[in-house]
Parts: structure tokens; sequence; C-alpha cells
């Protein structure tokens, strides 16, 4: 996981009873959910901080599933395609109170696989982590070398003595 590079983003918000936000790439309203929030921020920061085309993002593409009987189909939150058109990267948004782990990792791995992408970008908003492809494993990895974001360093966990009697926890 990583420190938060997402600059702060609130979507307008269409007039009315209902709760829509203008989608940036839909050009369309669409439900206001915690989850969308993520996904607008997301698209704000690739297209107007990164300068990524519009025409390269896709989100929610359906794909067919077979493993799981209970889902017939499975749709990726964001894809950014290269010039090719082909899958360079799939983002798997989750609400801000969602934590990213390895239930979230797994389900963009499925998402990553139907699309052939070689990278992977979790997300809740306020931490992300990144997946590398290599051949067929997929590792955590502290950059997404195709946007040029690295993550935190790890924090140095401190061990204290427990007594100044323990000599060697004191020298360490």
């Amino acid at each position: 996981m990583t420190g938060n590079f997402l600059p702060e983003y609130d979507p307008p918000v269409t007039p009315g009873p209902k709760k829509l936000l203008q989608c940036l790439i839909r050009d369309k309203a669409v439900r206001r959910t915690d989850e969308e929030l993520v996904r607008q921020r997301v698209l704000h920061w690739l297209i107007h901080d990164k300068k990524w085309s519009k025409g390269n993002l896709r989100l929610e593409k359906s794909y067919e599933w077979v493993s799981d009987p209970k889902r017939r189909r499975i749709r990726s939150d964001v894809e950014l395609l290269d010039r090719e058109g082909q899958v360079l990267v799939v983002v798997e948004c989750k609400r801000g109170d969602t934590p990213l782990g390895e239930h979230v990792d797994q389900q963009a791995v499925e998402y990553a696989i139907k699309s052939r992408a070689k990278w992977i970008w979790t997300t809740n908003g306020k931490s992300h982590g990144f997946l590398r492809r290599r051949k067929q494993e997929w590792s955590q990895v502290d950059a997404l070398k195709p946007l040029d974001v690295f993550s935190d360093p790890p924090a140095a966990k401190l061990e204290f003595p427990t007594s100044v009697d323990d000599r060697a926890a004191v020298r360490r």
C-alpha cells in the first residue's frame, strides 16, 4: 500500500432530488456512490494530472466469467489502454472505507487475466496497491511504472528494549 498521491476532487453533481454526478468519461449522469466518487477522482487525476487521453480509458468493460457459477460476467472499474488499444493497467476502485488487501487484489487479478493486462492498481482513494504480471505470476510492486507512480518506502519498525538490562536490545 502506498501513501496517497491523488488530489482531492469533487465531481459536479447534477441538479435534482437524485444523487447523480457527471462522469468524466461516459459524459452522462451516473449514481453518486462512494465507489463512483473514487473512480471519478482516479479519472480526474489520470486526465488532468497525468494527461492520459480519454480515448485510452475504458470503464466497466464486461467479460464473461466461467469459473464461478454464481457470476456470469465480471466488469473492471477502469482500464488504461496503450496506443494499440491493448489493456495496460486494470484499476480496481473501492469505497473509501474498504480496506485493500488480498481479496481486492484477487478480484483485480481476475479482471487483469481476462483483459490480458500487465499491471494492476487497486485503490480506495486513500491508499493504493500495485501488482505486476511477469509470465503467469502476479507480484506486489512499489511502482506503477506506466503512470510513473511510486509507493512510499515502508516505515521502519522500531524495536524498543523492554528493559535497560537487555544490553543487546539497547545497542540496537
